[in-house]
This record gives structure tokens, C-alpha cells and sequence, in this order.
């Protein structure tokens, strides 16, 4: 075999070896920690009638399955990926699971992430995942496209915030939380926000309002 193939299958398989081993640590991990969630019955009622919007900042995403799994399992998720060597690990680890999809958008071109996300929220059913600080940062600030989208489609957009006092912090851009065995993660998921399609006055107070509402939540569940 050459190398170049070699290398070529490499690439091809590496994502999908390190996200089933993901998967399985992660689920092992959730085993030995305890869930406090609270929020999650306000979540469900809402969701089950309008279209949603999750939004969680990026270090918050290991995690984000589990939580899931045992606040809401009756519904279904579509998560936004960047098309990066990251993204890849995590669209597989996504699409691994019954009730997720991943849509891979490019982290450069943001008004075609932003008008795929646009699309997808008017033509399907499920909840859409949003780390609004993502791909790349700057952390604990929200992006632009997370309110265009909820004002152009009306989606509520729903914060969810979770904590520790037992974790690794890894040496990210975003400094990515894993909860340590054995630990209490507090959960919450916060009130349904809605964004008035009024104009840039509006647009930017919805930002605003959105920030402060992850940034509350994440007070709150320490």
C-alpha cells in the first residue's frame, strides 16, 4: 500500500475511531455523575409546540448529549458543524446517535452558515443546536447569526448552562470543560427568549439579551 493511500485512510477513519471512542467515554463518564436538571419540563412543553433553538457556550459541549438524553430524549436534535478537522470528530459523534443529526456549515463563510441554519429551521421539525461563540471565539460572546436566525424564523431561543465543581479544564481557545467521575453537574435550561424582527436596533438587543441570559445561567447553576 502507498503511502499516500495510507495516509488518505488515515484521515478517512481517524474521526470515526475517536468519536466512537468518545461516545463510549462519555457514556461511561455520565454513569458515575449525578444530573441535576432543572428547566427541563418548561423546555419540553415549549418545544413541543414552537421551533427551537438551543444555544450553550462551546466549552460546554462535552457534555451536551448526556444532559440531553435525560432533560429531553422524546425529541430531535440537529446540531451546526464546522467543516474543520474538529467538526468532523464531532459530526460523526453527532450523527452516532438515533435522535441527532450534525450539519456540517464552513467556519468562514458565515453568511452561508447563517442562511443554511435559516433553512433548515423553516423546513424541519427538530431542535437546532447552536454553541454561539463558536467555532472559534471569542469565548462568552455571542455571534450575530444565532439572532438573525431566530428573527427571521421566529424560533425561540432556549440557553442551557451546565456546572461542576469537580473538572478538567483543557487548554482550548475555549478552555473545554470535562467533569471529573463521580461528580454533580447542575443543569439548567433557561426561559424561551424571543427576538423582535424589528430592524438592527432590535437585532443587537436581542444579542445583548442572549449573552446575559448564558452568562446568568451560568452563575446560577454553580
Amino acid at each position: 500500500m502507498s503511502k499516500p493511500l495510507r495516509l488518505k485512510l488515515k484521515q478517512k477513519w481517524l474521526p470515526f475511531i475517536y468519536a466512537y471512542l468518545g461516545r463510549a467515554f462519555l457514556k461511561v463518564l455520565g454513569l458515575t455523575c449525578r444530573f441535576r436538571i432543572e428547566g427541563a419540563e418548561r423546555f419540553a412543553k415549549h418545544a413541543e409546540n414552537n421551533k427551537c433553538i438551543l444555544m450553550f457556550w462551546h466549552n460546554r459541549i462535552t457534555m451536551a448529549t448526556e444532559i440531553l438524553l435525560r432533560a429531553a430524549p422524546q425529541f430531535n436534535y440537529a446540531a451546526m458543524v464546522s467543516k474543520s478537522r474538529d467538526g468532523e470528530v464531532i459530526a460523526v459523534l453527532t450523527n452516532s446517535y438515533r435522535q441527532a443529526r450534525s450539519i456540517r456549515v464552513p467556519h468562514n463563510a458565515r453568511s452561508k452558515a447563517l442562511q443554511t441554519v435559516i433553512q433548515e429551521l423553516e423546513n424541519n421539525d427538530e431542535i437546532m443546536i447552536i454553541t454561539p461563540d463558536g467555532p472559534r471565539g471569542p469565548i462568552y460572546k455571542v455571534k450575530p447569526g444565532i439572532a438573525i436566525a431566530a428573527q427571521k424564523t421566529g424560533a425561540s431561543v432556549i440557553p442551557m448552562s451546565w456546572s461542576t465543581n469537580k473538572y478538567w479544564e483543557l487548554p482550548t481557545w475555549d478552555k473545554l470543560m470535562l467533569p471529573k467521575p463521580f461528580s454533580t453537574i447542575n443543569v439548567t435550561l433557561g426561559e424561551p427568549i424571543s427576538i423582535q424582527n424589528e430592524g438592527k436596533e432590535s437585532l443587537e438587543k436581542g444579542i445583548n439579551t442572549l449573552e446575559e441570559a448564558l452568562l446568568s445561567l451560568e452563575n446560577k447553576s454553580h
